[in-house]
């Protein structure tokens, strides 16, 4: 009798996770649909940014995000990289917001700013990737957005 049980333990366990292990083809993969810079600080030894993602969930259930990851990059380089632990719920075929304020020194970027107050309204080509942790899915899945990012005006 305690035989059959533990097979039927064993039995529903190994069920269980061949459920998990599919989870992650059955989920698509969530679109970064939006992304906002907003610069809030600017001095001369750091710089913040509040980077504001808006996340849409194609799936016809909720996805709870627990962490969020991304590394940023304008004009090709790599300015910034940070993390968020803040929970997100996407809700089933709906949009989620999550705002990073990320701290960093864009020196290295003084070249492509000079370019920029020549003329400002060119924009910035940026670039963001990212790595969405999900429960049950053990990798995360990953995101990435393209745009152009038009600092304020220096004048």
């Amino acid at each position: 009798m305690r035989s059959s049980f533990t097979t039927f333990l064993l039995f529903c366990f190994s069920v269980f996770l061949a459920g998990c292990a599919s989870l992650k083809n059955k989920i698509e993969k969530p679109t970064i649909s939006s992304v906002a810079i907003e610069l809030k600080q600017l001095d001369a030894n750091s710089q913040t940014l509040a980077v504001t993602l808006t996340l849409k969930n194609p799936n016809g259930f909720t996805i709870p995000i627990t962490k969020l990851a991304i590394d940023l990059s304008i004009n090709q380089q790599g300015v910034i990289s940070g993390a968020s632990t803040e929970q997100v719920n996407l809700p089933a075929k709906g949009e989620g917001k999550v705002t990073l304020l990320l701290s960093t020194n864009l020196y290295k970027l003084v070249p492509t700013f000079r370019t920029w107050v020549k003329n400002p309204t060119i924009g910035l080509p940026y670039q963001l990737t990212g790595k969405a942790s999900l429960p049950l899915i053990s990798n995360g899945i990953s995101l990435d957005y393209q745009g152009k990012w038009v600092p304020p005006s220096p004048f």
